[in-house]
Formats: C-alpha cells, sequence, structure tokens
C-alpha cells in the first residue's frame, strides 16, 4: 500500500508541478492587457458600409461594427479606440498589435485563421448586388451582373 501511495504522490507531482510551472509561465490574456490598459483597440479598414465606414468629412467612424465595439468596450470599463487598418494590411497591424480585435465585415479565411480567432459571425451574406431603382429591370441574372 506505501508503494502505491508512493507512485500515486510521484505521479501527482510530476503531472501536476509542470502544468503550474507552465501556467505560471504563460503571458497575461488579451482580455487581461485590455482592461488593464482601459482600452479596447478596434481595427477597422473604414471602408465597408453598413459595418464600418470613416466618413472623411466628420473624421469618424459609423456603422453596425463601432456600435458593437462601442457596447464591448462599455461592457469591459474601457474607452473605445478606433484604429484605421486596410484590407492588405489588416493581418501585419493585428500580428504587430496595433489593434486588440478586428472588426468591419472581416470573412472568414483559413490564413486570417491561422493567425487570430474569430467569434461567432453575426451575419453571413456574401456578395449582395445593388442597382438604381431605375435600372433594376437590366440585372435579372447573374449573368447580367457578370459584364465587365
Amino acid at each position: 500500500m506505501f508503494r502505491t501511495l508512493a507512485a500515486l504522490l510521484i505521479v501527482a507531482c510530476v503531472t501536476v508541478l509542470p502544468a503550474q510551472a507552465q501556467q505560471a509561465a504563460s503571458p497575461p490574456s488579451r482580455l487581461d492587457d485590455i482592461i488593464q490598459r482601459g482600452i479596447l483597440r478596434v481595427g477597422i479598414p473604414g471602408d465597408y458600409k453598413p459595418f464600418g465606414y470613416f466618413d472623411p468629412k466628420d473624421a469618424k467612424f459609423e456603422g453596425f461594427d463601432i456600435d458593437m465595439a462601442t457596447s464591448l468596450a462599455h461592457a469591459l470599463g474601457v474607452k473605445l479606440e478606433v484604429v484605421k487598418t486596410s484590407w492588405p494590411s489588416l493581418m501585419a497591424d493585428f500580428t504587430a498589435d496595433k489593434f486588440d480585435v478586428a472588426m468591419g465585415g472581416i470573412s472568414i479565411t483559413l490564413d486570417r485563421q491561422k493567425k487570430g480567432y474569430f467569434s461567432t459571425p453575426v451575419m453571413r451574406e456574401g456578395k449582395t448586388p445593388i442597382a438604381r431603382c431605375a435600372d433594376v429591370g437590366k440585372y435579372d441574372t447573374l449573368a447580367d451582373i457578370d459584364k465587365p
């Protein structure tokens, strides 16, 4: 019985102590950083109405994703800082720690999933053609649209 207890104690030490050491060495979470800093930095390209749009006249961001970012910052008890990014530099800016979260109608791709986590999508739409009311009869099929 003593050997069994000694073996169990050794197994517990071998598994628990390295796990505790690894936990202690883990960097703080992004959420901890945001709360400690007191600012949620949200990267938005700003060219995708109605999600996230930068209005150059007012020099302000607007849209559905701005509303969600504002609500998230409020729920976390921190200030919101919107960081303008671009589609070509979105992931480079994210991995360079220029912002904590990206918003703005961002599609889930394998390359992006390799660099960051995605929330549950709030909308799944794909591309939506839009035409002036006067021209609606010109575009009855996808073939009518798919022209230079």
